[in-house]
């Protein structure tokens, strides 16, 4: 009278594989990546073997510029273990793929070696980038024409070798 149906049963177990390829693909698409699809970046920061809490990174991309990042300088600040997560402006955590000199500042009093960290660990957005007229490395580590420390982001997450600040 009204025509004849598919059987459901049958359409279901092709539905949920249908569903299940769908969800893996976007799952894969998107391991290490940023929360913006960027690749997230992360490491550590010491000086003489103790966490750099509160040192500011600032990664400059070396060579040639997507023009969709052109401008944009991906940075983090340590937290109390000296650990950090690169936030790329307004596009999130992670920073774009590529070769970057990597620039460090570290303000407050050069007297006090360990100050703890006005960022929060984990949260991955470094909203909390204090201007200090006092850099306790003196700029050895803020020369983008000649920076002493380097990194590569790769296509997935990266974890970059700690820093090591030695004088």
């Amino acid at each position: 009278m009204f025509g004849s149906f598919p059987d459901r049963s049958r359409l279901l177990p092709a539905r949920q594989a249908a569903l299940s390829l769908m969800a893996a693909a976007v799952i894969a698409g998107c391991v290490g990546c940023g929360s913006d699809g960027l690749p997230s970046v992360s490491g550590r920061v010491l000086c003489k073997g103790q966490p750099a809490a509160g040192a500011t990174l600032h990664f400059h991309r070396q060579g040639a510029a997507d023009a969709r990042f052109q401008g944009m300088i991906p940075s983090a600040v340590a937290d109390e273990d000296g650990r950090y997560r690169v936030s790329s402006d307004t596009l999130g955590r992670g920073a774009p793929a590529g070769k970057y000199a990597v620039l460090i500042t570290w303000p407050g009093d050069p007297q006090d070696r360990n100050p703890k960290s006005t960022a929060k660990a984990g949260s991955g957005i470094n909203t909390d980038f204090k201007r200090s007229p006092i850099d306790r490395l003196q700029g050895r580590y803020s020369n983008v024409e000649k920076p002493r420390f380097s990194a590569e982001v790769g296509p997935g997450s990266s974890e970059i070798p700690p820093f090591e600040i030695n004088d």
